[in-house]
């Protein structure tokens, strides 16, 4: 029974069958082991690109943010898309078409590195992650239990870290000793393997269609709220986008990439479980508040160290301190959802998170354009999380 339920946690969702509960888990352990491959390294992949077409090393660094800057566009667009479209069909119907686009993705980046390809590429992430977050969020805000959010939310992302403590070194030495095309022909596979999960699933369930003035009334009534969501965008893409870049510059090896990747997953793991816990008993402003001003001073550290030593130490402080600013606000929005329209809330907390990661991808162009430091990107990742401190827990 214990398994039973720490598995239900993981899943988020309300298995009809023992074998629908397997199936879940493999889905949900699969596509960890995706995006463990893809997440770190997709950055370094663009702005390799760039610097192969004789680019300037500034220059590589506009044309990689100016991809995620697309890629995000379409995954705002594809969370309202993919709403609507689970409304109409099924939210399995959704995560299927949602595996098919991330099939897309990496086959077109296992054909080779060209413009058109790698332009193709970035759209068919964006749909992609547009789907899949929308349809996840939807289903486990009613899936989950209202007041364990915070304990399941904590176990789901602690099996995630987990995955990710060896696929990070897998896919960097696949990348130093084959290359890319490798790597992504690899990620085929595996895609291929969780459509055919996902096809197995009995899952029928639909959700009510979203309305762009239902969108924007959730957005206006809880301001305060959207505003975080804005902060947890801007923080997200300096973690998931320009560290890894900036540690791939330091280091010039991929493989070192995952390895610091790996160490820092590994020790975070028990932390995302006790974090998730505290946040279902603790009020969650006060978690946010702890975790906003922690994982900021992180990447304040980074910036005034910039030592190879101290630069691995803060992130091992970054990952552990995560858990404390992602896990209440993502609970909060579960819990917001549940009282109000949950489609157009949802669906506007994803298209506005999505907003924070442009805003600060933006800006970043305009400091490499005025010559900036790479340095100054990471305080970003400073100044973002304190948008979350808008947000008190009324609840």
């Amino acid at each position: 029974m214990r398994t039973y339920h720490l598995l239900y946690n993981l899943l988020h969702h309300r298995p009809h069958s023992p074998q629908t509960l397997t199936l879940l888990y493999l889905a949900y352990v699969i596509r960890a082991a995706i995006f463990s491959f893809l997440s770190i390294f997709l950055p370094i992949y663009y702005f390799q690109y760039f610097l192969g077409l004789g680019a300037t090393e500034d220059r590589a660094w506009m044309g990689t943010i100016a991809f995620f800057i697309a890629i995000y566009l379409v995954q705002a667009v594809s969370a309202y898309a993919g709403a609507r479209y689970a409304a109409r069909h099924t939210l399995r119907g959704g995560f299927l078409l949602s595996t098919a686009s991330l099939l897309v993705f990496a086959l077109l980046l296992s054909l080779g590195n060209s413009l058109l390809l790698n332009v193709l590429s970035a759209l068919a992430i964006g749909v992609h992650l547009g789907f899949w977050w929308e349809l996840y969020h939807l289903d486990f805000s009613v899936a989950g239990k209202k007041t364990e959010f915070g304990r399941q939310i904590g176990t789901r992302q602690a099996f995630g870290i987990l995955t990710a403590v060896v696929t990070p070194l897998f896919a960097g030495f696949i990348i130093s000793r084959y290359g890319y095309p490798t790597l992504y022909a690899a990620t085929v596979f595996l895609v291929l393997l969780l459509g055919y999960t996902l096809l197995l699933l009995e899952e029928k369930r639909k959700v009510n269609p979203p309305t762009p003035n239902g969108v924007w009334s959730q957005i206006r009534r809880f301001r305060q709220e959207f505003v975080a969501y804005l902060g947890v965008g801007g923080e997200t893409v300096v973690a998931e986008v320009l560290w890894p870049l900036l540690l791939f510059v330091l280091f010039q090896k991929a493989v070192l990439v995952g390895a610091v990747t790996a160490i820092v997953s590994l020790i975070a793991f028990v932390v995302r479980y006790v974090s998730g816990v505290m946040t279902d008993r603790v009020k969650k402003d006060k978690i946010e508040f702890f975790g906003a001003l922690s994982i900021g001073g992180t990447w304040l550290g980074k910036f005034l160290t910039q030592g190879l030593f101290e630069v691995v130490l803060f992130d091992v402080f970054h990952k552990i301190l995560s858990s404390f600013f992602y896990i209440p606000m993502i609970a909060v929005s579960y819990l917001r959802s549940l009282t109000e329209d949950r489609t157009a809330y949802i669906t506007g907390r994803e298209m506005v998170v999505q907003a924070g990661k442009i805003i600060v991808l933006l800006v970043s162009l305009l400091v490499i354009g005025l010559g900036g430091s790479f340095w100054w990107l990471i305080l970003f990742g400073a100044l973002s999380p304190l948008l979350t401190l808008f947000y008190k827990d009324r609840d």
